[in-house]
């Protein structure tokens, strides 16, 4: 739980490097992957880094009144925890997945939708 809460609090304070510390390898994968696409198209300048892809608007503009209210722990199985974030507003719900990595919660957020 509290890493989800640190990650909540890293992309309210717009800490991209903080944000991205705290996220697992899939989702770090994922954003290198992003990255060296990003370069590609752009001919390969400008450099980016893996941390510029996160997206720090943890809301989408439809959700701008969504704000974390509570955190709860849903269980753990092995190296595999799972947590509740809810909103204020009934329905405002999300299930994040965390994972232990040499000896350390991180944060596995889900696949951007594709546009």
């Amino acid at each position: 739980v509290g890493e989800v809460k640190l990650l909540v609090a890293a992309v309210d304070d717009r800490e991209q490097g903080a944000a991205f510390e705290l996220l697992g390898p899939e989702t770090r994968a994922r954003l290198k992957a992003a990255a060296a696409r990003a370069i590609a198209l752009g001919g390969g300048k400008p450099r980016l880094v893996p941390k510029e892809m996160l997206s720090l608007a943890w809301r989408s503009e439809a959700e701008a009144d969504w704000k974390p209210k509570s955190f709860k722990l849903l269980g753990v199985e092995g190296e595999v925890a799972r947590v509740e974030v809810s909103g204020a507003s009934k329905g405002q719900r999300q299930v994040v997945r965390l994972v232990k990595v040499k000896g350390h919660w991180r944060v596995e957020l889900g696949a951007p939708p594709s546009r």
